[in-house]
């Protein structure tokens, strides 16, 4: 953590030239459903017939985000090299280059990339950059979101179960970068695995590919001998 960042809840509110009061109202502390106040929702179809819900931050909220993002995750947050979704300096295309040639690509999708990522795990990534406890659940909860109770009822029963915890919002300007440091484990677990069978491992938000090594077989583990 850098000397001109706060150190506090306290410091961050003024930071964010905000009141305490105006602070803890948008970190929505108290358990009940109030985070529709903070955010628009927005329902967007995929290809396979579901439903992708966007929950952008309303002006308040994300004006706090964006300053958040800029200061204290931007400047320190490092991503796995095997990331190229929402990296400066990468793009769709490089992840796709990364497998030009082979002889076969596997795709796979992970299923509620930022949905299934809660608080928890956010105010990990905090402490992780050097804020203490008190701040990093502060931080944590201006980043997250509660989805509201009348977007979870079309769900199935395991969807609702995971959907009701606090998680990262997508359409938040702060979650797909925060999504990609607490994937950074997957990311090298899946590094390793992908060397292990020489394969190649790359991976666009929830979009993950392996390809065979130029001059290699490239074996799957079930094929190992």
């Amino acid at each position: 953590m850098t000397a001109h960042l706060p150190n506090s809840s306290i410091a961050l509110a003024r930071w964010l030239a905000l009141t305490p009061l105006e602070l803890d109202w948008l970190c929505n502390s108290k358990r009940v459903e109030v985070t529709n106040c903070h955010y628009r929702y927005r329902k967007i179809a995929k290809r396979d017939g579901t439903w992708r819900i966007l929950a952008v931050p309303k002006s308040r909220l994300l004006r706090a985000q964006q300053k958040i993002f800029r200061e204290f995750i931007r400047p320190y947050a490092l991503p796995h090299a095997a990331a190229f979704g929402f990296v400066q300096g990468k793009s769709a295309i490089d992840h796709a280059r990364t497998h030009v040639g082979a002889r076969w690509l596997l795709k796979m999708d992970l299923k509620n990339f930022f949905g299934g990522i809660p608080i928890a795990r956010i105010r990990a990534q905090f402490s992780r950059l050097g804020h203490t406890p008190e701040l990093s659940q502060t931080l944590a909860r201006l980043c997250t979101h509660r989805m509201p109770t009348h977007l979870l009822a079309p769900l199935d029963p395991y969807a609702r179960a995971i959907q009701r915890a606090r998680q990262l919002p997508q359409g938040a300007p702060t979650s797909p970068m925060l999504a990609n440091l607490v994937a950074y484990s997957l990311d090298q677990r899946l590094t390793g695995l992908a060397a292990k069978f020489s394969l190649r491992y790359s991976r666009y938000a929830d979009d993950l590919a392996f390809s065979p090594r130029p001059g290699s077989r490239g074996t799957s583990p079930e094929h190992e001998s």
